[in-house]
This record gives structure tokens, C-alpha cells and sequence, in this order.
């Protein structure tokens, strides 16, 4: 990954850079790494890819068994609220690093955006502050602002809560991801096996970035690992901008 944070183009997307070239060269050392909703998509390649470069990983889950979990067997799962301080208690105990990845992208059951990228946020930041941990990697997504609506606001307001915390901490604000199993694709597949017309706003004439996942997996890998990135905002996205109808 560049250390140096990616520019945003005219039209509001990442200009394009060289590509991240996977990680391949061992750590220093085995460390103990709390990953936040690691049940999820991307939990399911980024644990495996740590655990197999000798890192010890604590991971969290909640309410629904994940692909994340079923692909990381033997991984030291626990099933927990965020949003309840009482029961985040104790659980970045012993940890070197925290990889916050929980999250929602729209109101579920009880849960609301505020109270997951808010609440769980600085819940999950107080503890790693009292257990010690010498990095706090928080997972944004390209495009949270102030003011905006639920989830790029929220997304906002708990990137604010990393940077105003005294913890050494790394931002990455992705584009879409995409992989199998991800939310994006599969869900445009789904759509257009079983609905007569396929919806397009705007006529599908807008843009995005798609990131692969292996190249998001490389970049956190590198945030777990690297001293050099602390304080440090990155912006990712692949290097090809396509309108929605090409995709």
C-alpha cells in the first residue's frame, strides 16, 4: 500500500494508482489481533489470511452465524453486542491490535446505524485504551462525510471518534468491495435472475471503483503489521472507474 494517502479525482473517486502488491514477506512477530465482526465477508478472507501468517486472532460475532466463522475454524470466537458496554468488558484484554470491521448498512431488528458505528465504536475504543493495544484499525467506506445520510454519516461520526481517541490508529475508506459472497455482486445477480426489470438509477450511468477483496485483505494486513501507518487516512478504491451498467 502507499503510504501516501490517495487523492480524490474531479469527479469525487480515487484516481487510479499502481496496485497493491500482495503481502508475502513474514511478520516480526506472531501478534494477538481483536477483529470486530469478523463473521461478515470481508472477516472471511481477512482472518485466514492472519491467522495463516501466525497471528493469534480473537473475533467477534453477533447474532447470525457468518461466512467469517465458518471459514476460520479454531479462531478464539466470541459472540458480542458492541453497543452493550458491559459485555465489551475484557475483550481486547492481552491484544496488540484491534481491526474494528463491525458494522451495518441499513436499520436491523433493534439495532440502528448510530448506535453500531457510534456507540459500538467508542465502546470498542475505550477498551482497547484501558487493555493497552498499540493500534486501533478502523474500516470506513469511501465517501463518509458530515451530514450525510445514515450510514456515510455514521461512518463519519465514528471515524471522529478514532481520531479524537489517544490510541495510534489507521482509517481506510474503501470503495465497494467485491469477491464472492459479497454483498455487491451477489446481490445484482440475484436481483437480475429473479426480477423481469433490472432497477438503474440515474440510468446506470454512475460510477464506482470496485475493490478486490484480496487487495482490501492486503491493505489491512499491512495496517496490522506496519508501525509506519500510524495516524495515517487512506482512501482505496480498484483501479478502474465503470458505470454501474457496465458492471
Amino acid at each position: 500500500m502507499d503510504p501516501k494517502t490517495a487523492r480524490r479525482g474531479e469527479s469525487g473517486g480515487v484516481k487510479p494508482q499502481e496496485r497493491p502488491q500482495p503481502v508475502r514477506l513474514a511478520s516480526a512477530r506472531p501478534l494477538r489481533v481483536l477483529v470486530s465482526g469478523a463473521d461478515g465477508f470481508l472477516g472471511s478472507h481477512l482472518v485466514p489470511r492472519l491467522t495463516g501468517r501466525g497471528h493469534l486472532i480473537r473475533a467477534t460475532w453477533m447474532d447470525v452465524d457468518g461466512p467469517g466463522r465458518r471459514a476460520s475454524p479454531g479462531v478464539d470466537w466470541r459472540e458480542v453486542d458492541l453497543t452493550r458496554r458491559e459485555l465489551v468488558d475484557g475483550l481486547a484484554e492481552g491484544c496488540d491490535v484491534v481491526v474494528h470491521l463491525a458494522g451495518l448498512f441499513s436499520r436491523a431488528g433493534g439495532q440502528t446505524l448510530a448506535r453500531i458505528h457510534g456507540t459500538g465504536t467508542r465502546h470498542l475504543l475505550d477498551e482497547a485504551g484501558r487493555a493497552g493495544v498499540d493500534r486501533f484499525v478502523y474500516v470506513s467506506v469511501l465517501g463518509a462525510r458530515p451530514g450525510a445520510d445514515d450510514y456515510f454519516g455514521t461512518k463519519f461520526d465514528a471515524e471522529t471518534a478514532v481520531l479524537t481517541s489517544r490510541l495510534p490508529s489507521v482509517i481506510l475508506r474503501p470503495s465497494v468491495i467485491y469477491g464472492p459472497d459479497d454483498r455487491f455482486t451477489s446481490t445484482i445477480v440475484r436481483l437480475l435472475k429473479t426480477l423481469p426489470v433490472f432497477p438503474m438509477v440515474g440510468g446506470g450511468r454512475f460510477e464506482v471503483q470496485p475493490l478486490a477483496v484480496e487487495d482490501m485483505t492486503d491493505a489491512l494486513t499491512q495496517c496490522v503489521e506496519r508501525q509506519d501507518l500510524d495516524g495515517r487516512q487512506f482512501e482505496l478504491a480498484g483501479p478502474d472507474r465503470l458505470e454501474f451498467r457496465e458492471i
